[in-house]
C-alpha cells in the first residue's frame, strides 16, 4: 500500500483494514518500518528480503461473505512516496478463509486521489508464512492476486507555505500570484496588509480551493520560492 504523491499531503494514517470470507483466526502482519517506494515494489521482494514481519492484530471471527469485517489495526503512519507492505492471514483450512481476486493489472489494483495498492499473494496454509498448503503439499502461495477489501485512512493535508509552495500546482499557484499581485497595487485595500498576513491568509487556504480536481494538475518543479 503506497501513499502517492500528487497532492501536498503531510501524512497518512491507516486505521484498519476489513475482509470478508469464512474467517476464523485472523492475523494481520506489516513490514517492520515504512519502505521508500524505490526499495520494494511488490509482496515477493519483501517477503525475501529479510525485512521483519510484525503482528499488529490477533482475533478470531466468524464468517462473513457479504459485509465487510473491520481488523482495527494500531495507527500505522506513512508518508508520501513511502509504503507499507500487509499480510492477512487466516489459520481457517479453506481456500474461501479470505476472499481474493485474480490480478488484472500486473501493478495496481487500486488507486484513489491517496494511496495506491500493488498486486499480491494469496496464502493457502494455515501457517501464517508456511510453505505447506492445506491440502498437505508445498507450495501455498498463489502469484498475481488482488485485495479484496477495504482501506480505512485518513489524511493530513499539507499547510502552504513559500517553502512547499511548488507540491500545490498550477491552479493554486495563480490564486497566489494574483492575490500578491493585488497587494502591490496601492489602489487596492490588500495593499494595506504587510507580506506576513498574505501569508497568513494563504496558509488557511486548503489546497483544492483553488481546484477541486487534480487532473491536469501541473507542479512547478523549476521554482522553490517564491
Amino acid at each position: 500500500l503506497e501513499i502517492k504523491e500528487d497532492l501536498p499531503v503531510e501524512k497518512v494514517e491507516i486505521q484498519s483494514l476489513a475482509v470478508r470470507g469464512r474467517l476464523g483466526p485472523i492475523t494481520v502482519w506489516v513490514t517492520g518500518t515504512s519502505l521508500k517506494v524505490a526499495e520494494y515494489q511488490t509482496f515477493e521482494q519483501v517477503q525475501f528480503s529479510g525485512q521483519t514481519w510484525r503482528k499488529i492484530y490477533q482475533k478470531t471471527h466468524a464468517p462473513s461473505f457479504k459485509e465487510y469485517i473491520q481488523l482495527e489495526v494500531p495507527p500505522l503512519i506513512l508518508k508520501p512516496g513511502h509504503s507499507y507492505v500487509f499480510y492477512i492471514h487466516s489459520a481457517h483450512p479453506s481456500d474461501q478463509a479470505i476472499v481474493y481476486d485474480n490480478a488484472r493489472n500486473r501493478s495496481v489494483v487500486y488507486q484513489d486521489d491517496i494511496i495506491r495498492i500493488g498486486v499480491g499473494r494469496a496464502h493457502l496454509s494455515t501457517t501464517p508464512f508456511g510453505n505447506i498448503s492445506i491440502w498437505g503439499y508445498p507450495g501455498a502461495w498463489r502469484e498475481s492476486r488482488a485485495f479484496v477489501g477495504q482501506v480505512n485512512y485518513g489524511i493530513v493535508y499539507k499547510l502552504w507555505s513559500p517553502q512547499n509552495h511548488v507540491t500545490f500546482g498550477s491552479a493554486f499557484d495563480q490564486m497566489v500570484l494574483t492575490l500578491l499581485l493585488c497587494q502591490r497595487r496601492y489602489e487596492s485595500p490588500l495593499s494595506l496588509l504587510p507580506d506576513d498576513c498574505i501569508y497568513y491568509i494563504l496558509n488557511m487556504c486548503g489546497y483544492n480551493w483553488a481546484a477541486p480536481c487534480i487532473k491536469g494538475r501541473k507542479i512547478f518543479s523549476d521554482r522553490k520560492y517564491l
